[in-house]
């Protein structure tokens, strides 16, 4: 998930980990069985420290975590190798920006603790794409810049740094005491061009600074975490050195009084449909429609998370929504494989939305792509007057290909053929969701009460080992090791251990569930969106301002790149 992560200690920023590394594995084997110990960070001797106590429970899986540098995602058209990559001097990285870019990638988190590597392949592959597919220079702005080990990477390597024969003994107490996800990962310097920091500030500038250059559309792809605020302008991206934007913040950029041009933004954060408020003038709904030419297509909606965060390098085991849209770009699958139906409206090129409208049927993720075209609609839906389960047969002249293609694709997948019928279901997964959102709760307490015990049972014998820091913790750890041995094979770190089983099952129902619930979703909205567009052509003429600004909007996200 593109969120901001928790790095609290206890088991609940365990399982919000946990929830999220069940996401990216659910997403690449699209609900294949699993083990629900899958998804905890790989402590080397872990399962060596507690294998007397869980001689009785169902045998673990693991993830095979390739350490290699994205051989995957190298071997595609258009992937990122992710090698060592040649930064650019000061000098050139000074006269790139100050020239009128054609696409500008930003990406990172506020710290190398929320900068996962998929962020870094997703900017990688961004830029590759279009420098591939369009004339004109372009730029990269990620994280704390080229010198900054700020990309965090599990490297499939078991093998504790710490190889002294306390090293399992450390790591298992670690796990009771403060489980961290980032404990499993290693950091590393950007692998790929990098020509400035993202922090919040400087990025707004250098947006605003481009618009102001006269030429094509800039194309803006940011890919960071993100969060929400009291109403969907509210929502912001978290960039380098906590610092932020909201879609407030982003349409000043993107709209200065020096404004030569217009952008098109796509965003991958968690509650970025929130920036879908770009379609009116200041992201503000009640000043009616943008004037700049400004669109946005984005990986979720305002209120929901998303996908692509992933520390795993593996290309194969991701199903983000930057993956699936800049492949679609190129003609192909996430895979690589040549895709011809991508084509909707047969011109020869993938268009923005087309690549778009891909990720919406073949994305096994939680996103619920959104666009700012969407947005608008919606904000006129109760002056069309069009209650929901009306037949969208306002105006069949009215061409909905991306609608049409959700409906035919995901319809077909789902056994459903009707809007009714993806309402219905729709409120009957969300009830199974409720329930299994409760059954986590619960077995979430359970484990919290768990681990409370034998946290004490720690306490009460070696209060020194709840503060690695102190100077005597591994004075302690060598001279008891033996007796610490003993608790971590106790009843109470049994107990806990099954727990935590109990809790990842439960998470793994969950996402099964909600991985269902996303699709209907999907489809539910395609429907939606077909009908007001129709009941908009079928009540609204061509000169209606209302129907201009939504028109422009969609010629605005279908445009291709331009070609060279």
């Amino acid at each position: 998930m593109n969120g901001p992560e928790s790095n609290a200690p206890g088991a609940q920023a365990t399982r919000a980990w946990v929830r999220g590394a069940l996401l990216f594995a659910l997403g690449g084997l699209a609900g294949g069985g699993l083990s629900a110990n899958l998804a905890r960070p790989p402590h080397g001797t872990r399962e060596v420290v507690f294998q007397a106590a869980d001689e009785g429970d169902e045998a673990a899986s693991t993830i095979s975590v390739d350490g290699a540098a994205d051989a995957a995602e190298g071997a595609q058209p258009g992937g990122a190798s992710m090698g060592v990559s040649t930064q650019p001097s000061e000098p050139e990285r000074r006269a790139l920006l100050q020239r009128p870019l054609r696409f500008l990638a930003v990406g990172g988190g506020a710290d190398p603790v929320s900068t996962q590597v998929q962020l870094e392949q997703d900017v990688d592959l961004f830029a590759r794409t279009l420098a591939a597919l369009t004339p004109g220079p372009g730029a990269t702005v990620f994280a704390g810049g080229s010198s900054v080990r700020a990309v965090q990477v599990l490297d499939g390597d078991d093998t504790p740094l710490a190889t002294d024969a306390w090293a399992d003994l450390r790591a298992a107490l670690g796990d009771v005491l403060d489980p961290r996800a980032e404990r499993a990962a290693t950091y590393r310097l950007p692998a790929v061009p990098v020509h400035g920091e993202a922090e919040a500030a400087r990025v707004l500038e250098l947006i605003a600074t481009q618009i102001a250059e006269p030429g094509e559309r800039l194309e803006l792809f940011i890919a960071c975490h993100g969060d929400q605020g009291d109403t969907p302008a509210d929502n912001y991206v978290a960039l380098w050195g906590d610092s932020a934007f909201d879609a407030r913040e982003l349409a000043g950029a993107l709209a200065p009084p020096t404004a030569q041009r217009g952008a098109r933004v796509l965003l991958t954060a968690c509650f970025g449909g929130g920036f879908a408020e770009l379609a009116f003038e200041g992201a503000d709904s009640s000043a009616g429609p943008a004037a700049s030419d400004v669109c946005g297509l984005f990986a979720t909606s305002a209120e929901h998370e998303s996908s692509g965060c992933d520390p795993n390098p593996d290309r194969q085991a991701q199903e983000g929504y930057a993956l699936h849209v800049l492949h679609a770009l190129r003609g192909e699958g996430r895979d690589g494989a040549p895709l011809s139906a991508l084509d909707l409206d047969g011109d020869g090129i993938v268009g923005m939305l087309e690549a778009h409208t891909q990720a919406r049927v073949a994305s096994r993720s939680i996103d619920l792509p959104s666009t700012t075209s969407e947005r608008y609609l919606r904000s006129l839906a109760a002056a069309l007057d069009v209650p929901s389960g009306t037949p969208a047969s306002s105006d069949e002249a009215y061409a909905t290909p991306e609608e049409d293609a959700v409906i035919r694709a995901l319809g077909a997948l789902l056994g459903i053929a009707s809007e009714g019928d993806a309402e219905s279901t729709r409120a009957m997964l969300e009830t199974q969701l409720g329930e299994a959102a409760a059954r986590v709760e619960a077995l979430g307490a359970e484990e919290d009460e768990a681990q409370r015990a034998l946290v004490l049972r720690l306490a009460e014998r070696w209060p020194e080992l709840l503060d690695p820091f102190r100077a005597d913790f591994e004075r302690t750890l060598r001279r008891d090791a033996p007796a610490l041995r003993l608790l971590l094979r106790s009843a109470p770190a049994a107990s806990y251990q099954r727990a935590r089983r109990a809790t990842d099952r439960a998470l793994l129902a969950e996402e099964n569930l909600r991985l269902r619930w996303v699709q209907v979703m999907r489809l539910a909205r395609a429907f939606e969106t077909r009908r007001l567009a129709r009941a908009l052509a079928a009540t609204r003429p061509l000169t209606d301002p209302a129907r201009q600004h939504y028109e422009a909007l969609l010629s605005c996200e279908r445009a291709p790149l331009a070609r060279r």
